[in-house]
């Protein structure tokens, strides 16, 4: 990943990732020795996709662009019948049709020379036949030392917390932060809140105070600012403790924030999602 503004930080070689010991070790013995099929799966922007490049894959393909059984026939299948050895990577495999899963687990039977790397952010997503051919390897990111690392080779000049509270806030994505890092690059003064996308503390704070008299201003002052109903679930299921002091009515509100969450994710309207939501809260409340 080449980030506009910032020198190319993506590791080359085993040696410049950064990663757990062990994986860092699978990777040498891998580039050595070989490798079994793998599926790399974790949260977003945790190096799965950079891993898989350190072992050179002769075909690379984005399954939110080519999922279907055509693309797995046609141009898949063509690559892994050769009798050299190729290395297949099926990035964000989750969006695979149901059948292309199927059909790739026999491919994997059939063509022996051939290795695949799938990669995936949601391991639900990969049928389990499938899974079971694979070796897995989870891919998290705990500390924002790599952040920070990344921020002192570019003459950035913040202190270790600034990091840590950036790693937290775009909860652990490293390509997020890697955006945000050449946005603020320029910049004498800057809102890492408005940079983020995150709603301001304030904003929660008036969510909680809402009542069935001025929830429609809350709505109203929202959508004008221009923030987002699903960063708001998510902020407010981080705070999900301080809502609450009651145990049931925690349940019940976690409840309602998972349906918004499926109708944001679906496509549903901000504005009716952000009315279902203020006045269930209304109601537990």
């Amino acid at each position: 990943m080449l980030v506009y503004g910032l020198r190319n930080t993506v590791p080359k070689t085993a040696d410049e990732l950064d990663c757990p010991p062990h994986v860092k070790r699978f990777l040498e013995n891998a580039l050595k020795d070989g490798f079994p099929h793998l599926l790399l799966y974790g949260p977003p922007g945790t190096g799965k996709t950079t891993f898989a490049s350190i072992l050179k894959p002769t075909l690379e393909l984005n399954a939110s662009d080519d999922r279907g059984i055509d693309i797995i026939r046609n141009k898949i299948k063509k690559v892994a019948n050769t009798v050299a050895p190729q290395v297949i990577l099926l990035d964000e495999c989750e969006n695979l049709t149901k059948d292309s899963q199927t059909c790739l687990r026999r491919i994997l039977e059939d063509f022996p020379n051939t290795r695949f790397i799938f990669c995936t952010n949601y391991y639900s997503r990969i049928i389990d036949p499938l899974k079971s051919r694979l070796l897995k390897i989870k891919f998290t990111l705990k500390e924002s030392r790599a952040l920070e690392r990344i921020g002192k080779s570019e003459g950035m000049d913040h202190d270790p917390s600034f990091y840590k509270d950036l790693f937290r806030k775009c909860n652990g994505d490293l390509r997020k932060c890697l955006n945000i890092l050449q946005g603020i690059k320029p910049l004498a003064t800057f809102d890492i809140e408005d940079l983020i996308g995150r709603a301001k503390d304030e904003v929660v704070d008036g969510f909680m105070k809402i009542t069935d008299k001025n929830y429609e201003a809350f709505i109203d002052s929202f959508i004008f600012e221009g923030y987002s109903a699903l960063q708001l679930i998510h902020q407010l299921n981080e705070r999900i403790f301080e809502i609450k002091e009651n145990d049931k009515q925690r349940c019940e509100f976690v409840k309602i924030l998972a349906e918004c969450e499926s109708k944001c994710l679906i496509g549903c309207s901000e504005d009716v999602v952000l009315n279902f939501l203020c006045l269930n809260y209304i109601l537990i409340n």
